[in-house]
Protein backbone atom coordinates (compact mmCIF):
# COMPACT_ATOMS: atom_id res chain seq x y z
CA UNK A 1 0.00 0.00 0.00
CA UNK A 2 1.15 3.22 -1.29
CA UNK A 3 1.77 5.91 1.35
CA UNK A 4 -0.90 8.00 -0.06
CA UNK A 5 -3.77 5.32 -0.11
CA UNK A 6 -2.53 4.87 3.54
CA UNK A 7 -3.23 8.44 4.46
CA UNK A 8 -6.57 8.19 3.08
CA UNK A 9 -7.10 5.29 5.20
CA UNK A 10 -6.41 6.85 8.31
CA UNK A 11 -8.45 9.85 7.60
CA UNK A 12 -11.89 7.86 6.95
CA UNK A 13 -11.17 5.73 10.07
CA UNK A 14 -11.12 8.65 11.71
CA UNK A 15 -14.07 10.46 10.35
CA UNK A 16 -16.09 7.41 10.97
CA UNK A 17 -15.18 7.09 14.65
CA UNK A 18 -18.56 8.03 17.16
CA UNK A 19 -18.07 11.24 18.88
CA UNK A 20 -18.79 10.90 22.90
CA UNK A 21 -21.00 14.01 23.51
CA UNK A 22 -23.39 12.09 20.90
CA UNK A 23 -23.57 9.24 23.41
CA UNK A 24 -21.18 7.10 21.63
CA UNK A 25 -23.50 6.98 18.20
CA UNK A 26 -22.53 8.17 14.72
CA UNK A 27 -25.10 10.71 13.31
CA UNK A 28 -26.84 10.66 16.35
CA UNK A 29 -27.30 13.66 18.72
CA UNK A 30 -28.31 12.94 22.75
CA UNK A 31 -31.07 14.74 24.12
CA UNK A 32 -29.44 16.27 26.66
CA UNK A 33 -27.06 17.57 23.78
CA UNK A 34 -30.00 19.09 22.43
CA UNK A 35 -31.37 20.72 24.83
CA UNK A 36 -28.30 22.26 25.74
CA UNK A 37 -27.96 24.15 22.12
CA UNK A 38 -31.94 24.70 22.25
CA UNK A 39 -30.78 26.53 25.44
CA UNK A 40 -27.88 28.40 24.50
CA UNK A 41 -29.63 30.03 21.76
CA UNK A 42 -32.58 31.13 23.78
CA UNK A 43 -30.20 32.75 26.35
CA UNK A 44 -28.45 34.17 23.32
CA UNK A 45 -31.46 35.54 21.86
CA UNK A 46 -32.96 37.10 25.07
CA UNK A 47 -29.60 38.70 25.86
CA UNK A 48 -29.66 40.13 22.04
CA UNK A 49 -32.96 41.32 22.61
CA UNK A 50 -34.63 43.97 24.85
CA UNK A 51 -37.23 43.19 27.12
CA UNK A 52 -40.70 44.85 27.52
CA UNK A 53 -39.99 47.65 30.37
CA UNK A 54 -36.39 48.09 29.78
CA UNK A 55 -35.51 51.70 29.74
CA UNK A 56 -33.35 52.60 25.81
CA UNK A 57 -32.82 56.29 26.89
CA UNK A 58 -34.72 59.19 28.52
CA UNK A 59 -34.16 63.03 28.36
CA UNK A 60 -35.44 65.97 30.86
CA UNK A 61 -38.32 67.48 30.98
CA UNK A 62 -38.71 71.42 30.71
CA UNK A 63 -39.79 71.81 33.79
CA UNK A 64 -40.09 70.69 37.37
CA UNK A 65 -43.96 69.55 37.88
CA UNK A 66 -44.43 67.17 34.81
CA UNK A 67 -48.30 65.36 34.45
CA UNK A 68 -49.37 64.79 30.94
CA UNK A 69 -47.97 63.64 27.92
CA UNK A 70 -48.34 63.43 24.06
CA UNK A 71 -47.14 62.04 21.27
CA UNK A 72 -48.16 63.95 18.14
CA UNK A 73 -45.71 62.16 15.57
CA UNK A 74 -42.90 64.22 15.65
CA UNK A 75 -42.74 65.74 18.90
CA UNK A 76 -43.61 65.26 23.15
CA UNK A 77 -45.55 67.52 24.85
CA UNK A 78 -45.33 68.12 28.37
CA UNK A 79 -48.34 69.57 30.58
CA UNK A 80 -46.45 71.26 33.73
CA UNK A 81 -48.56 71.82 36.59
CA UNK A 82 -46.25 74.84 37.89
CA UNK A 83 -45.83 76.31 35.26
CA UNK A 84 -49.24 76.04 33.73
CA UNK A 85 -48.05 75.32 30.14
CA UNK A 86 -48.26 72.79 27.51
CA UNK A 87 -44.18 72.36 26.00
CA UNK A 88 -43.55 70.68 22.92
CA UNK A 89 -40.24 68.81 23.19
CA UNK A 90 -37.75 66.89 20.75
CA UNK A 91 -38.31 63.25 21.55
CA UNK A 92 -34.45 63.29 21.01
CA UNK A 93 -32.54 65.64 22.96
CA UNK A 94 -35.66 67.29 24.91
CA UNK A 95 -34.96 70.95 23.23
CA UNK A 96 -37.96 72.93 24.05
CA UNK A 97 -40.04 73.33 20.29
CA UNK A 98 -42.95 74.90 21.24
CA UNK A 99 -44.77 76.11 24.10
CA UNK A 100 -48.23 77.13 24.91
CA UNK A 101 -50.76 78.17 27.68
CA UNK A 102 -52.80 75.61 29.66
CA UNK A 103 -56.60 75.61 29.21
CA UNK A 104 -56.17 76.04 32.69
CA UNK A 105 -54.50 75.73 36.54
CA UNK A 106 -54.11 72.79 36.74
CA UNK A 107 -53.01 70.79 33.90
CA UNK A 108 -53.25 66.99 33.51
CA UNK A 109 -53.35 64.57 30.93
CA UNK A 110 -52.54 65.34 27.49
CA UNK A 111 -53.85 62.94 24.48
CA UNK A 112 -52.91 63.97 20.60
CA UNK A 113 -56.35 63.26 17.95
CA UNK A 114 -54.30 63.79 14.96
CA UNK A 115 -54.68 67.07 14.84
CA UNK A 116 -55.35 68.94 17.77
CA UNK A 117 -54.39 68.72 21.71
CA UNK A 118 -56.54 67.55 24.41
CA UNK A 119 -55.98 68.72 27.68
CA UNK A 120 -57.28 67.97 31.41
CA UNK A 121 -57.73 70.48 33.49
CA UNK A 122 -58.15 69.39 37.23
CA UNK A 123 -59.30 72.06 39.20
CA UNK A 124 -61.99 72.73 36.81
CA UNK A 125 -62.82 69.23 36.01
CA UNK A 126 -62.90 69.94 31.88
CA UNK A 127 -61.49 68.33 29.06
CA UNK A 128 -60.64 70.86 26.35
CA UNK A 129 -59.33 70.61 22.80
CA UNK A 130 -56.90 72.92 21.56
CA UNK A 131 -55.27 73.92 18.44
CA UNK A 132 -51.50 73.53 18.78
CA UNK A 133 -50.18 76.36 16.45
CA UNK A 134 -52.57 79.19 18.22
CA UNK A 135 -52.87 77.90 21.36
CA UNK A 136 -57.00 78.57 20.96
CA UNK A 137 -59.36 76.26 23.05
CA UNK A 138 -61.94 75.34 20.05
CA UNK A 139 -63.67 72.74 22.08
CA UNK A 140 -64.63 72.20 25.94
CA UNK A 141 -66.06 69.17 27.82
CA UNK A 142 -67.10 68.39 30.92
CA UNK A 143 -65.49 65.69 32.41
CA UNK A 144 -67.66 62.43 33.36
CA UNK A 145 -65.79 62.13 36.71
CA UNK A 146 -64.69 63.71 39.69
CA UNK A 147 -60.88 63.07 39.63
CA UNK A 148 -59.74 63.22 35.85
CA UNK A 149 -56.50 62.71 35.40
CA UNK A 150 -54.82 60.58 32.49
CA UNK A 151 -56.20 60.84 28.87
CA UNK A 152 -55.33 58.72 25.78
CA UNK A 153 -56.95 59.03 21.92
CA UNK A 154 -58.08 55.24 20.26
CA UNK A 155 -58.74 57.19 16.94
CA UNK A 156 -62.77 57.97 17.67
CA UNK A 157 -63.04 58.21 21.36
CA UNK A 158 -61.52 59.69 24.04
CA UNK A 159 -60.07 57.34 27.12
CA UNK A 160 -60.27 58.69 30.79
CA UNK A 161 -58.33 57.66 33.76
CA UNK A 162 -59.89 58.87 37.05
CA UNK A 163 -57.85 57.93 40.40
CA UNK A 164 -60.95 58.88 42.56
CA UNK A 165 -63.19 56.38 41.51
CA UNK A 166 -60.29 53.94 40.24
CA UNK A 167 -61.89 53.79 36.64
CA UNK A 168 -60.97 54.10 33.26
CA UNK A 169 -63.97 55.73 30.71
CA UNK A 170 -64.06 55.89 27.66
CA UNK A 171 -66.07 59.42 26.42
CA UNK A 172 -67.37 60.82 23.48
CA UNK A 173 -65.81 63.84 22.10
CA UNK A 174 -68.94 65.56 20.65
CA UNK A 175 -70.81 66.10 23.98
CA UNK A 176 -68.19 64.05 26.92
CA UNK A 177 -70.83 61.49 27.80
CA UNK A 178 -69.48 58.03 28.89
CA UNK A 179 -69.61 55.60 26.06
CA UNK A 180 -67.96 52.72 28.39
CA UNK A 181 -66.42 52.48 31.24
CA UNK A 182 -64.77 49.52 33.95
CA UNK A 183 -62.98 49.57 37.02
CA UNK A 184 -58.94 50.20 36.78
CA UNK A 185 -56.35 47.43 37.65
CA UNK A 186 -54.78 49.84 40.30
CA UNK A 187 -56.10 52.03 43.12
CA UNK A 188 -55.16 55.52 41.31
CA UNK A 189 -54.29 55.41 38.03
CA UNK A 190 -52.78 58.51 36.30
CA UNK A 191 -51.66 58.35 32.85
CA UNK A 192 -52.76 56.74 29.91
CA UNK A 193 -51.67 55.91 26.03
CA UNK A 194 -53.30 54.28 23.73
CA UNK A 195 -51.40 51.48 21.92
CA UNK A 196 -52.53 48.47 19.10
CA UNK A 197 -55.68 48.44 20.36
CA UNK A 198 -54.76 48.45 23.86
CA UNK A 199 -54.68 51.30 27.05
CA UNK A 200 -50.89 51.79 28.91
CA UNK A 201 -51.98 52.54 32.65
CA UNK A 202 -50.05 54.09 34.98
CA UNK A 203 -49.84 53.65 38.87
CA UNK A 204 -48.34 55.85 40.37
CA UNK A 205 -48.41 54.15 44.27
CA UNK A 206 -47.08 50.87 43.09
CA UNK A 207 -45.02 52.14 40.22
CA UNK A 208 -46.07 49.91 37.76
CA UNK A 209 -47.74 50.43 34.60
CA UNK A 210 -50.23 47.98 33.11
CA UNK A 211 -51.85 47.34 29.44
CA UNK A 212 -55.11 46.48 29.60
CA UNK A 213 -57.74 45.17 26.82
CA UNK A 214 -60.18 47.52 26.70
CA UNK A 215 -62.46 44.49 24.56
CA UNK A 216 -62.11 42.52 27.55
CA UNK A 217 -63.51 45.13 30.66
CA UNK A 218 -60.03 46.40 31.41
CA UNK A 219 -58.24 42.84 31.66
CA UNK A 220 -54.61 43.11 32.49
CA UNK A 221 -52.91 41.32 29.84
CA UNK A 222 -49.11 42.72 30.89
CA UNK A 223 -47.30 44.17 33.57
CA UNK A 224 -43.59 46.49 33.70
CA UNK A 225 -42.13 48.24 36.34
CA UNK A 226 -42.21 52.17 35.93
CA UNK A 227 -39.43 53.62 34.81
CA UNK A 228 -39.08 55.94 37.85
CA UNK A 229 -41.05 56.33 41.20
CA UNK A 230 -43.82 58.41 40.30
CA UNK A 231 -45.32 57.72 37.02
CA UNK A 232 -47.27 60.13 35.40
CA UNK A 233 -47.71 60.61 31.63
CA UNK A 234 -47.54 58.13 29.06
CA UNK A 235 -47.74 58.25 25.53
CA UNK A 236 -46.63 56.04 22.60
CA UNK A 237 -45.56 56.48 19.48
CA UNK A 238 -46.66 53.25 17.67
CA UNK A 239 -43.90 51.79 18.94
CA UNK A 240 -42.10 52.67 22.47
CA UNK A 241 -43.71 54.23 25.01
CA UNK A 242 -42.79 57.34 26.82
CA UNK A 243 -42.91 57.69 29.97
CA UNK A 244 -43.16 61.22 32.30
CA UNK A 245 -41.82 60.83 35.32
CA UNK A 246 -43.37 63.84 38.25
CA UNK A 247 -40.28 63.28 41.02
CA UNK A 248 -37.43 62.89 38.75
CA UNK A 249 -38.52 65.10 36.00
CA UNK A 250 -37.48 62.73 33.44
CA UNK A 251 -38.79 61.26 30.28
CA UNK A 252 -38.21 57.88 29.63
CA UNK A 253 -38.15 55.59 26.13
CA UNK A 254 -39.48 52.05 27.17
CA UNK A 255 -39.65 49.07 25.23
CA UNK A 256 -43.03 47.67 24.45
CA UNK A 257 -43.49 44.03 23.27
CA UNK A 258 -43.60 43.28 19.47
CA UNK A 259 -47.26 41.86 19.84
CA UNK A 260 -49.63 40.68 22.10
CA UNK A 261 -51.08 37.52 21.99
CA UNK A 262 -54.69 37.79 24.04
CA UNK A 263 -55.50 34.28 25.86
CA UNK A 264 -57.40 33.00 29.00
CA UNK A 265 -56.02 32.21 32.34
CA UNK A 266 -57.20 28.28 31.59
CA UNK A 267 -55.21 27.93 28.17
CA UNK A 268 -52.22 29.31 29.74
CA UNK A 269 -52.21 26.60 32.28
CA UNK A 270 -53.04 23.97 29.54
CA UNK A 271 -49.85 25.30 27.72
CA UNK A 272 -47.79 25.19 31.08
CA UNK A 273 -49.30 21.55 31.64
CA UNK A 274 -48.24 20.68 28.69
CA UNK A 275 -44.65 22.25 28.97
CA UNK A 276 -44.03 20.26 31.83
CA UNK A 277 -45.09 16.63 30.45
CA UNK A 278 -42.47 17.26 27.53
CA UNK A 279 -39.75 18.20 29.73
CA UNK A 280 -40.44 15.20 31.94
CA UNK A 281 -40.33 13.20 28.81
CA UNK A 282 -36.90 14.41 27.07
CA UNK A 283 -35.72 13.78 30.90
CA UNK A 284 -36.40 9.78 30.22
CA UNK A 285 -35.22 9.69 26.74
CA UNK A 286 -31.79 11.41 28.37
CA UNK A 287 -31.38 8.50 31.20
CA UNK A 288 -32.13 5.85 28.47
CA UNK A 289 -29.50 7.38 25.83
CA UNK A 290 -26.70 7.60 28.68
CA UNK A 291 -27.60 3.92 29.84
CA UNK A 292 -27.27 3.28 26.24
Amino acid sequence: MTARHSANSRRRRAAAKPDPASGGRSGVVSPRAAVAVVAAACLGAALASATPGDVLDDVPTPGRAPTGLAFDGARLWVADRLTDELVAVDPASGAVLASLPAPGFIPRGLAWDGSHLWCVDGEENRIARIDPTSGTTVASLESPSPSPHGLAWDGEYLWLADDAEDALLQISTADGTTVERFAAPMRSPTGLAWWRGYLWAADRREDRIYLVDPRHDGEVVLSIAAPGPHARGLASDGEHLWVVDYQDDRIARVVAPDHVDHVGLGVVVGLLGRLDLALQRLELLGGRADAL
